[in-house]
């Protein structure tokens, strides 16, 4: 993981200009075009530069920062339900995404906040490739554990997938921690022992996550929903299958290290459960890392180079001011 090798820009002024739909045309120097998605609380549009002729193409995510902060969450926090708001997930993901670069995280490259509007602008790299699934996805970033990642989070950019949302992400003052007790993201990634209000270890958690999110690739189906009479009941009866059901796998054509991956990752006993070096080191990872280095080395070694960054408090308050 790299740091930022040129600054976000900021920008504290939004010169807008709406169509008779009441939808932004133009936005500062960016001219707004064709729709792309949306998700729980913003739109994307496609946009492009008009101060250089080469018409740079961008995504346009628009958020409505009063809906942000009217709309009420609840997280575990010390075991304990503490109110919060969406608005402060999207504060936490603007600071985390501007201290990172990495192929496979989408770009951040403008952030325009006016106090003046209730909309707020984040100008990000345009991912042309679509959405890897229809099902909320989850992926682990050492020192950054994504414990929310919806569909349209992940993103595939020609041979490279990309993350572009951090959200819910938990940030670390230090090295030395190795235990939560909050819990925020989707019920469907939880780990068995995130559902019993005890303190638990993320890195552990996270690789369940990475197991969840696998399995949702490789079958289309989440491992741990296919209970109707279970999904019926909520998030109680979610984790209930989490804690208790045995992993099923829907098809017989997976290959066995591909299969012993699986398993290993979504062990419910967190001591036994696979560990990074084991998974780095798996055949399985082994053999598609040969694959990926005989394809193109160069982005190979791109993808694989890691390295600790960190986000201060500060760092969110600075999220949005220049």
């Amino acid at each position: 993981m790299a740091t930022a090798d040129e600054e976000v820009k900021q920008t504290d002024v939004a010169q807008v200009e709406e169509n008779d739909d009441g939808v932004p045309s133009q936005v500062n120097e960016y001219k707004v075009g064709s729709f792309l998605g949306e998700g729980a609380f913003s739109k994307v549009y496609l946009c492009h530069t008009t101060v250089d002729f080469l018409r740079t193409n961008y995504a346009l995510k628009i958020l409505n920062k009063s809906f942000l902060k009217r709309k009420r969450e609840i997280k575990m926090v010390d075991g304990r339900p503490v109110h919060s708001n969406a608005f402060h997930k999207v504060v936490k993901e603007v600071a985390i995404m501007k201290k990172l670069r990495h192929p496979n995280l989408t770009k951040l490259h403008e952030v325009i906040d006016d106090a003046e509007h209730d909309k707020m602008y984040l100008v990000l790299e345009l991912v042309t490739g679509g959405q890897v699934m229809d099902w909320d996805q989850q992926a682990m970033l050492y020192k950054y554990l994504g414990e929310d990642k919806p569909a349209p989070n992940v993103l595939r950019s020609n041979d490279h997938y990309k993350l572009s949302d951090f959200g819910v992400a938990h940030m670390f003052d230090d090295d030395d921690a190795n235990e939560l007790k909050n819990t925020e993201g989707t019920y469907h990634y939880l780990a068995p022992e995130c559902t019993v209000g005890k303190a638990y270890d993320p890195f552990k958690v996270d690789v369940w996550a990475l197991g969840v999110t696998a399995y949702a690739m490789l079958f289309r189906r989440l491992p741990f929903a296919h209970s109707r009479e279970k999904m019926t009941g909520g998030a109680l009866a979610i984790m209930q299958c989490i804690r208790e059901d045995a992993l099923e796998i829907p098809t017989l054509d997976v290959d066995d290290d591909c299969l012993d991956v699986l398993r290993r990752l979504m062990d419910k006993d967190p001591e036994t459960r696979i560990t990074l070096t084991e998974l780095k080191n798996h055949p399985w990872l082994q053999r598609a890392k040969q694959a990926l280095l005989e394809q193109d080395e160069e982005s190979a070694a791109l993808a694989m180079r890691l390295s600790v960054v960190s986000i201060s408090e500060s760092d969110i308050d600075l999220a949005f001011t220049p």
